[in-house]
């Protein structure tokens, strides 16, 4: 007598379970349930920051979001007609909202402003920015460029700020010219390609510096997800800076060990010393700007009585020919702060390198009176007195 074999006895049981998983709904089969549940959560985290961001503004910061807002801010709204550039020295020497309400009385309308001004920006720096704000809609009419020696140091790390602002074709475009240096920064000029499509990347910033915080942890995620936050003292949409609107006429007059290990600092310990390579930057800015009709002036950033103290004289003195012999080259005004006619005391700064916003209102009103309004009668933007 045979003994079935195990094969044909398990035969049935088989086709019974194929049968059973085939008529089984689809929400019982092996589906990567895990994945799919976090693809939902990240749908509505995207669809939150949409609905409580209906204009997709960006967030903006002192340092390395800043970097980062400007390229969406120039996308979603273009330039300002008056734009500001220059290292933070620009950026808190010239108030916008000051900038803003004197010229709106004689434009007989608001008149858009902003400051894009990066926080310890080299020219080399400022140089790629300009090639943002030629390519913005609508471009500026109008660039004050704040300019000091700090700008023409060497760059030891001259990818570590400005590629926060890289996109994909950046990217490719640096790599193509300097190779393999520029591959660690492929995953930032990723991360802001896709920031102009998923808001979740847009405001990963804001979120991680929200969760990272000690204190007031939800509420500071909290105020990320269901308002812009900083929108109200962005320089770039022409409101007050941070430091303007918090300590307005905060003073200090640092003593002179102070300043000297800010300047070891800035130059990384090597003498002070201005490079021709960043000045040709500064050059390739001007005509960036120039070919594409926006009109330059160069504006000397004012330097505190505490730096000046200890600042080297021969090194101001080359600065200041260096950019006379570069405005002449490139037929665009240099203005500095005695053609103004000013001098700001140290009460009229914060510290040792950036004005507060005594200092800075007092620049700003000399500068609109004396070089933005005529500009603004020379194109026609405003009545003659």
């Amino acid at each position: 007598m045979e003994t079935p074999s195990s094969t044909s006895s398990s035969e049935p049981a088989d086709r019974v379970s194929s049968s059973a998983a085939a008529v089984a709904p689809f929400w019982r089969r092996d589906l990567p349930w895990g994945l799919i549940g976090a693809l939902l959560l990240l749908g509505c985290a995207e669809l939150v920051l949409r609905v409580n961001h209906p204009d997709g503004s960006v967030p903006y910061g002192m340092k390395e979001q800043a970097y980062r807002s400007i390229p969406h801010e120039l996308d979603r709204t273009g330039a300002g007609t008056v734009s500001i550039l220059g290292s933070s020295r620009a950026r808190e020497g010239v108030s916008m909202p000051t900038l803003a309400s004197m010229l709106r009385g004689p434009a007989g309308r608001p008149v858009r402003v902003g400051n894009y001004a990066l926080t310890g920006g080299r020219a080399e720096e400022v140089r790629f920015l300009a090639s943002k704000l030629v390519a913005a809609s609508p471009a500026p009419g109008l660039v004050l460029y704040g300019v000091g020696p700090r700008q023409l140091l060497p760059n030891a790390q001259p990818y570590q700020k400005f590629s926060h602002m890289w996109r994909l074709a950046d990217w490719w475009r640096v790599r193509a010219a300097r190779g393999a240096e520029v591959a660690p920064y492929f995953g930032r000029a990723a991360r802001n390609s896709l920031g102009r499509w998923f808001y979740l990347v847009r405001y990963e910033q804001a979120i991680r510096e929200a969760l990272f915080s000690k204190k007031w942890r939800w509420w500071r995620l909290l105020r990320v997800v269901t308002r812009t936050r900083g929108l109200d003292r962005s320089p770039i949409r022409g409101g007050p800076t941070v430091w303007h609107r918090r300590k307005p006429g905060h003073s200090m007059y640092p003593v002179e060990e102070e300043v000297r290990e800010y300047i070891r600092l800035v130059t990384a310990g090597e003498p002070y010393r201005l490079q021709r390579q960043q000045l040709d930057y500064m050059g390739d800015t001007i005509s960036t700007l120039s070919r594409a009709g926006i009109d330059v002036v160069l504006f000397e950033v004012p330097m505190s009585p505490a730096l000046r103290y200890v600042f080297s004289g021969e090194v101001e003195l080359e600065f200041h020919g260096l950019m006379m012999e570069l405005a002449r080259q490139h037929s665009v005004p240099y203005v500095r702060m005695r053609d103004l006619g000013l001098v700001l005391s140290q009460q009229e700064f914060r510290e040792q390198s950036h004005a507060n916003r005594v200092g800075a209102n007092k620049l700003t009103r000399a500068l609109t009176t004396q070089v933005v309004l005529p500009w603004m009668r020379r194109e026609g933007l405003v009545s003659s007195p």
